[in-house]
């Protein structure tokens, strides 16, 4: 890079002494017009030649300069040869009395220019020894002299050996003038530089800070219009900084007044609804003036989320506990009650009116125990199996249960994709209840027809082998409000619904430390996604 521009600037020298040149050459020759209204006689031959020899040489320089690498050598050598064509051109236009030594000044100042101190003095010290023998040698006549002065004879000794020191002085105080400049802008330029560089690490580190950071980080201009959008709030909102860049921040969020912390639920354009903690505070400059102000943006869905799993497990601990007592309350009782009708059943003769409200009291008291089963379940209080169950099995008994408990008419649909010999480590009875409780939520959410699809597949999980159980069925669908609260027991939206069959199968997905997915939305039924890594056999699972 640094040859490159060297290189550029020595072409830039070349044009400037080709310049120089025709100019000379202009000005000498409208004096030889006037040579004879009193202006001084030029030897044109000897100018002609000179010019022809710079112009050559400038011919060569150009040649030279594309190939050469030594680019300080090379300007040593045009230095040296432009002071010897200088004490030519001086010779040719009067010699003692030319007014071109101070063409050797130009010499020096590029020299310092270039090649700096040494530059400098080496064009100084070169103006000096040329300069001074041209004089001696003028002045002694040992070469012929152009000077009508010289030849008039009121040339003296004192006034050439002061014409000589006045040049020589001049050389290097142009030369000591011309380096310290050099110097003195080298050293800013490095200043400059190095300050240059200095804020840019500053910078970089500054921003490798704030894209490094987990808290999303975004600047606005005192018109509320985004400047800075860093990587981790990029991650949070899932937005492409070049669509949110120079927007209005209220486009984007509804931000409060300064220094007040918000919490907003935002809707990500993937889908994903995610709680996001704001916090605006002003951005101010070194003097203290707002220039701004800066929002910093936290997820906080995955502490929302487990804030609200830890409160649900003490609300299932307890109405656990509470299942547990009531169902022992319940059993005795409902025994007695069982017993008796039995005994009513078979020891009078009924009417088909009290046959039937018999029957009633049965239907009535088999629910009950049912949802006892469900009580005792919830508690947890039982002692957990661990062993290989052939899941293929189970889903098919599963399924004729339903039909036969329900009386399910033909306008239903049950169809099962599950490969052949799916086997599963874990507790038979736990997953009986999941497998029961999801079909039966989707048959009850078709109504009088339907379909409802049971698919079962092996799937990758992060702890390792695990199964994908998907429930899903054409019915009217959940609300989004009420998707959260689908899992609370007792919460239920069906007439016979008792609100327990989805908490228990959110309890077993815990147990096993799985996940459970729903998705849906009115008009277009609901798919439950179950996904639960395989157990060890001989070892349960603590919830």
């Amino acid at each position: 890079m640094e040859e490159s521009v060297t290189k550029r600037r020595i072409n830039y020298l070349i044009l400037f002494r080709f310049i120089i040149i025709v100019f000379l050459f202009g000005i000498v020759f409208v004096m030889n017009i006037r040579a004879k209204e009193g202006g001084i006689e030029i030897y044109l031959p000897y100018y002609y030649a000179l010019a022809f020899f710079a112009a050559l040489l400038n011919l060569v320089y150009i040649l030279i300069n594309r190939r050469i690498r030594a680019k300080n050598l090379f300007l040593f050598y045009q230095i040296s040869l432009d002071l010897v064509t200088i004490t030519g051109l001086v010779y040719l236009t009067g010699g003692i009395s030319s007014t071109y030594p101070i063409l050797y000044q130009l010499v020096i100042i590029y020299g310092v220019f270039f090649l700096r101190k040494l530059g400098g003095i080496y064009a100084a010290s070169g103006s000096s020894i040329l300069y001074g023998v041209l004089l001696d040698l003028e002045y002694l006549r040992v070469i012929p002299s152009f000077s009508g002065q010289l030849m008039d004879g009121v040339v003296t000794p004192s006034y050439v050996i002061l014409r000589f020191c006045v040049y020589v002085l001049s050389f290097y105080v142009v030369a000591a003038l011309s380096i310290f400049i050099v110097e003195r802008e080298r050293k800013t330029r490095k200043l400059l530089e190095e300050r240059e560089e200095a804020f840019s690490n500053l910078d970089q580190l500054y921003r490798g800070i704030i894209e490094s950071i987990n808290t999303g980080i975004v600047t606005v201009d005192r018109k509320g219009r985004i400047k800075t959008f860093n990587q981790a709030a990029i991650a949070i909102t899932g937005l492409d900084p070049a669509h949110v860049l120079n927007r209005p921040i209220q486009e984007i969020f509804e931000i409060a007044e300064v220094g007040k912390y918000q919490e907003v639920k935002y809707k990500r354009q993937d889908g994903k609804k995610v709680v996001l903690g704001l916090s605006f505070s002003a951005l101010r400059d070194s003097q203290g003036e707002e220039i701004g102000g800066i929002i910093l943006i936290q997820d906080l869905s995955e502490l929302r989320e487990m804030a609200e799993t830890i409160e649900k497990n003490k609300r299932m601990a307890f109405v656990g506990q509470m299942a547990s007592n009531l169902a022992h309350e319940l059993r005795n009782p409902l025994m007695s009650l069982s017993g008796s009708i039995q005994m009513l059943r078979r020891s009078l003769s009924l009417k088909e009116e009290d046959e039937r409200l018999i029957n009633i009291a049965i239907r009535a008291k088999d629910r009950l125990e049912g949802v006892i089963r469900d009580f005792l379940f919830l508690s947890g209080q039982k002692e957990r199996k661990i062993e290989k169950v052939d899941l293929n099995t189970l889903i098919a008994e599963q399924v004729e249960t339903i039909k036969k408990d329900l009386a399910l008419k033909d306008s239903i649909n049950l169809n099962v994709h599950i490969p052949e010999g799916t086997i599963f480590i874990g507790n038979r009875d736990e997953l009986r209840h999941l497998v029961y409780n999801l079909i039966l939520n989707g048959i009850q959410a078709i109504g009088e027809n339907g379909v409802v699809d049971i698919l079962v597949g092996k799937e990758k999980l992060d702890g390792g082998e695990g199964i994908k159980l998907v429930v899903k069925d054409n019915g009217k669908g959940i609300p989004e409000e009420e998707i959260d609260r689908i899992f609370e027991p007792f919460y239920t939206t069906k007439e016979k619904g008792t609100g327990l069959g989805l908490a228990i199968v959110q309890m077993i997905v815990q147990t096993y430390r799985g996940k459970i997915h729903v998705d849906s939305s009115p008009g277009r039924g609901s798919v439950f996604t179950v996904r639960l890594p395989q157990g060890e056999l001989g070892k349960g699972k603590d919830g």
